[in-house]
């Protein structure tokens, strides 16, 4: 298999988020009494928290979906819980997704307990599910909320995987209001064939640790029509937008990013969602001081989106067809501030700080299409799943670069 590894700012436009080519850090190295000095990429030093291959992602994530309490929910297992107090007990188990199954300590499965109480309070809680609950888009795989290639709130998608909790009420009319947090810390490990221990696949790179809070509300209007408007909050410990450095000076006090969002689903009829979401975020510095590596400026501003039709009853009453079109994460403007030191004075090998700006908002912007079409098999004992994506990407002046993928799954549960 081909695993990508996606290194910030790296020349390959369409691998990265941050995309600045003329970006490089000043390095010495001693010769006898004296040094010489010398420059390489930025690349060197940042590298994204996570790897993966696009094909294996999407594969992982065209996963079964059930029905419970005329709910459609993403994962392989769920159900009601029975109760003496009239409530609504509801537990959904689904896989994990896969950056996230090598991570020490955790379950390979992930969860998603829900209690509903006659005056409609819903209170949610569990792991691995937390960009679902807090959007109240349980139907929604994972691989829809990822950065690189999904377009529903990836900026909620970077503190997704870990422990979450979320509380909705009635508002005013037929709304609702929800507040919720989530969490995430990744930090892969391979086991050594020969000697058992567990090893960690980035040595020179803290594990990745982000959180989120988010307000939601949800208006439906009629009977066919939901609108949902959303405040995200995300702070990462030592990273920028899922960007990390292996120089500990980097980003050393993290990011703090405030998102916008945006949504609705529409049932034209029984067999026919039309659905979209777009997201817009401001990510900034926490704290500036004696840093190598900032976020400069005003921030880096970044967009997402998607629009899909979701379609029910294909060929028969059981099957699902979908068709979207995703713009993953995208960055509108803004740059980093490098503070390095540099030769100064040629003449007297004099040296001193230097902090110079480099735009990350060069990449190219990507844009996706999926279809994929899924059937229970064997009586409903199982599901044959297949996609096609097609991704077509152009940096500015640049002639547009396309990829396609193509895939399938048989899932059986025993």
């Amino acid at each position: 298999e081909v695993v990508k590894t996606y290194v910030a700012l790296a020349s390959t436009a369409d691998d990265t988020l941050f995309a600045a080519a003329t970006g490089d850090i000043t390095v010495f190295e001693d010769i006898g009494t004296t040094y010489r000095d010398f420059t390489l990429p930025l690349s060197a030093i940042l590298q994204a928290s996570k790897s993966k291959s696009s094909l294996q992602k999407t594969i992982s994530s065209t996963t079964t979906t059930v029905t419970s309490s005329s709910k459609t929910k993403f994962g392989f297992a769920s159900g009601q819980i029975g109760n003496p107090f009239g409530w609504e007990l509801n537990l959904t188990l689904a896989e994990r997704p896969l950056v996230e199954r090598n991570v020490s300590k955790k379950l390979p499965f992930a969860s998603d307990f829900s209690v509903t109480s006659k005056t409609g309070v819903t209170l949610s809680f569990g792991d691995g599910l937390g960009a679902q609950s807090l959007s109240g888009r349980s139907d929604l795989a994972t691989d829809r909320f990822d950065p690189q290639s999904g377009g529903v709130n990836p900026v909620l998608g970077l503190a997704s995987g870990g422990q979450f909790a979320n509380v909705e009420v009635p508002a005013f009319g037929t709304a609702r209001i929800a507040i919720g947090a989530t969490s995430r810390v990744a930090d892969e490990m391979f086991v050594d064939p020969i000697t058992g221990e567990e090893h960690r696949v980035n040595e020179g790179v803290a594990a990745y640790q982000a959180s989120a809070a988010q307000v939601l509300l949800t208006q439906p209007v009629g009977d066919n029509l939901t609108l949902r408007a959303g405040y995200t909050f995300l702070e990462e410990t030592d990273g920028v937008l899922g960007v990390q450095s292996t120089n500990p000076e980097a980003f050393a006090s993290g990011a703090e990013t405030d998102a916008a969002s945006l949504g609705l689903s529409w049932a034209l009829s029984n067999r026919l969602t039309v659905s979209g979401s777009a997201t817009v975020g401001r990510a900034r510095e926490q704290s500036a001081d004696r840093q190598m590596l900032t976020v400069g400026g005003n921030g880096i501003v970044t967009s997402a989106f998607e629009a899909a039709l979701d379609v029910d009853g294909v060929f028969g009453r059981k099957d699902r067809a979908r068709i979207a079109l995703v713009q993953p994460m995208y960055v509108e403007q803004g740059g980093l501030n490098l503070t390095s030191l540099e030769v100064i004075d040629r003449d007297s090998g004099e040296l001193g700080s230097v902090t110079r700006y480099n735009s990350v908002d060069g990449q190219a912007r990507k844009f996706a299409l999926d279809v994929s079409y899924s059937t229970p098999v064997f009586g409903g004992a199982g599901e044959l799943s297949g996609f096609v994506r097609g991704e077509t990407a152009a940096s500015r002046g640049a002639a547009a670069d396309f990829e396609n993928l193509m895939g399938g799954r048989l899932t059986i549960q025993f």
